[in-house]
């Protein structure tokens, strides 16, 4: 919700309409000029999520939302589900209440995607089929025309991934697990991935053989992985490298891990200490956890590997329990709003810890060993915690949504 707002308070600010947003005095009074506005919306040429803020004059003036034809987010999903969208591909609409200077607005929000141009394949009541409808600075294409074809173009390569960056074009095919082949070099100790329809994009893995590349100790930095091998003392740890390459430029690099014999390898998940979150003989300066961004390149990295290498139970199983103890995040707001939201509850945390038995029984004086059954144990216990934090807060959002309309 800050981001938006944030985002929204900026737009309003400057009194002007633009590429990805437009003001609204009052909810559309038809259904086919809203369609057309989220259209053109998620055909934006900016790239960006856009906005259709509401309760806002065209000079930029905050009037405030009326009643009238107010809609919800629920009402939005189910009315876009009912059109006849080419492939199927919908735009993602979101519908949020602000209150800017004592009054409340509703904002739509169509989230930025790959899967433009949207365009129909049945007429909607004067939105026609096959026409590919944008927004060029503060207009819309009229519901008659299509747009230019160089913005059509645009829209296209959008889609396939033409305009992007190198990097986020190999990010993007790192997600297509079943368009990747394997095969393994052994002069080289590489296992080379080359895309099948991009084979200008590959991805090696290079096994490193030297004693200084394995783990044979604990080490609670990589706790989560001790639960996977279901072997606290001598998991077996191991460090492989891999690069991506575009041709033979390096485009991105690091380390990745392997363990239980190569049965589990998996991107390095960041640490992050809650320092407020002390235990007597165990974590004094703070509880150890792992988490993902889910739009990091390390999840990208995380994925491929997973689509790849995931080939047997035993690999699956040792997935299964990673996932037990790593905290998933959308982006790096959330990670740290609930981040604090349990530094400022440490205490009723503590008191749930000290009433769950840890997954495995190590010696005090194995300190490190004692460190990742701790680590182990609070894990699940705030996995259990960000379930119910996540829903709580979407009840909530919904909830407001729903009174506000």
């Amino acid at each position: 919700m800050e981001k938006i707002e944030e985002e929204v308070g900026k737009l309003i600010f400057m009194k002007i309409e633009g590429g990805y947003w437009d003001f609204k005095e009052k909810w559309h009074s038809n259904n086919s000029d809203l369609l057309h506005d989220i259209i053109c919306m998620a055909n934006n040429i900016e790239n960006k999520d856009a906005y259709i803020i509401i309760g806002i004059t065209d000079n930029g003036e905050i009037c405030g939302v009326a009643e009238d034809n107010r809609k919800n987010q629920q009402n939005l999903i189910d009315f876009l589900r009912e059109i006849k969208f080419a492939g199927e591909k919908r735009p993602t609409v979101l519908v949020r209440t602000l209150s800017v200077s004592e009054k409340e607005i509703d904002v739509i929000v169509i989230k930025n995607a790959i899967d433009t141009p949207y365009y129909l394949t049945d007429d909607f009541q004067g939105v026609f089929k096959g026409n590919i409808y944008t927004r060029i600075g503060d207009t819309n294409t009229p519901k008659i025309k299509t747009a230019d074809i160089d913005k059509t173009e645009f829209l296209w390569k959008k889609r396939f991934g033409l305009n992007l960056p190198v990097f986020s074009l190999a990010k993007q095919l790192l997600n297509e697990s079943e368009n990747w082949m394997s095969r393994y070099d052994e002069m080289l100790n590489t296992t080379i991935f080359h895309h099948k329809i991009r084979p200008e994009f590959t991805v090696e893995i290079v096994d490193l053989l030297f004693s200084e590349n394995k783990i044979s100790k604990p080490n609670f930095w990589f706790f989560y992985l001790y639960n996977a091998t279901g072997v606290v003392i001598h998991p077996k740890i191991e460090f492989q490298y891999l690069s991506i390459k575009y041709h033979t430029t390096i485009l991105y690099e690091t380390e990745i891990i392997s363990c239980d014999e190569g049965n589990y390898i998996t991107a390095h998940f960041k640490n992050e200490t809650l320092r407020e979150i002390k235990y007597d003989g165990g974590f004094n300066n703070g509880l150890v956890l792992a988490y993902l961004i889910l739009d990091s390149d390390e999840a990208y990295i995380h994925n491929f590997i997973n689509g790849q290498f995931m080939m047997n139970d035993k690999s699956i199983s040792d997935k299964r329990e990673v996932d037990e103890v790593v905290l998933f995040f959308n982006d790096e707001e959330e990670k740290t709003e609930f981040f604090d939201m349990v530094n400022k509850n440490s205490s009723e945390f503590l008191k749930v810890f000290k009433l769950n038995t840890p997954p495995t029984t190590i010696p005090k004086d194995n300190e490190d060993g004692y460190d990742i059954a701790m680590s182990l144990k609070g894990s699940k216990i705030l996995m259990a915690w960000l379930r119910k934090w996540k829903k709580n807060k979407n009840e909530s959002l919904q909830s407001k949504t729903q009174l506000d309309n």
